[in-house]
């Protein structure tokens, strides 16, 4: 059992509940970590992409990811930085480019993100066909041919995202946190609503899609007026309305949370903001503290 993994800035630590955390990776800082079906990847972005099969942590990949993750054919998918996005069939042990990308970022209208050189990859969600690449500064591009065309899916959304996401059960439904706040497409992202109601048009880095019905989320945002600018809420009606949650009585961070939704379970959840790691069991409505003194973290999934 891999338990709840934790990046950060030295690497990668292992917590199962009761007992002492385990540093399995020393080195970089880990930001992004993914799991699927007794796989686990992790992301350093100035480092590159580690694996864990066959009880094992391994690295599979050298370069500097803007972004990681599993898809749902077990696929392992990585955004770069320089606009590039790299596929393996076999868990990590070859590598392949998907084509066309770069004649998107030289012949359309891209914009290069605030504090970055190029656009980047945001992400990679799967529609009921093909794949939507999520560009920050270029909003979402569809392929149904591995790149040999791609067409803009961005009609209401913010270009400058931040994550994409598809529905866990239906892929229809899609979402995206952005410097304009959260997004919603019901249409396998041909047009994005922009729900508003209790978070405003804060940026969104992160979300969680509880499924149900209806539909659970979480997010963190940010705002920037406050001393403490970082906040998570939650949705009960599919991202219609929301509320900010208090974990032990605290709703504003200095420190950006990080929040995971259990892999393969509708209702569990875990959060980590200021070396605390939490627990809810109903989709985000009640939380139980699991462990303290932890390290800071840049990002959390988890595998029980």
């Amino acid at each position: 059992m891999l338990g709840i993994l934790l990046g950060i800035d030295t690497g990668l630590i292992q917590l199962i509940p009761g007992k002492e955390p385990i540093q399995v990776i020393e080195g970089p800082c880990f930001e992004i970590i993914d799991y699927q079906d007794d796989i686990a990847i992790g992301a350093a972005k100035e480092s590159g992409l580690w694996i864990y099969k066959n009880e094992a942590w391994s690295q599979c990949w050298e370069g500097k990811p803007s972004s990681a993750r599993i898809g749902p054919d077990g696929t392992i998918w990585v955004g770069t930085f320089d606009t590039r996005l790299y596929f393996s069939n076999d868990q990590g042990e070859n590598w392949a480019e998907m084509s066309g990308l770069q004649n998107v970022i030289k012949h359309r209208q891209i914009n290069i993100p605030p504090h970055h050189k190029k656009p980047y990859i945001s992400g990679v969600i799967f529609p009921k066909q093909g794949e939507i690449i999520g560009i920050a500064g270029g909003g979402t591009w569809h392929t149904r041919d591995k790149g040999e065309n791609w067409l803009q899916r961005s009609d209401g959304l913010d270009t400058l995202l931040y994550k994409i996401q598809e529905h866990p059960e239906n892929s229809d439904i899609l979402y995206a946190s952005t410097e304009s706040g959260f997004y919603k497409s019901d249409d396998s992202g041909f047009s994005w609503m922009h729900p508003t109601m209790g978070i405003g048009e804060l940026p969104c880095t992160n979300f969680e899609v509880f499924p149900n019905k209806p539909d659970a989320l979480l997010l963190v945002n940010k705002d920037q007026k406050i001393e403490n600018p970082y906040s998570i809420y939650r949705s009960p009606n599919g991202g219609v309305t929301w509320s900010k949650i208090n974990l032990e009585n605290n709703s504003d961070w200095e420190t950006q949370p990080v929040i995971t939704r259990l892999w393969n379970a509708s209702d569990t959840g875990f959060a980590a903001a200021n070396g605390t790691v939490w627990a809810s069991h109903d989709s985000g409505k009640n939380w139980i503290s699991l462990a303290n003194g932890l390290p800071k973290a840049y990002a959390i999934t988890a595998a029980l």
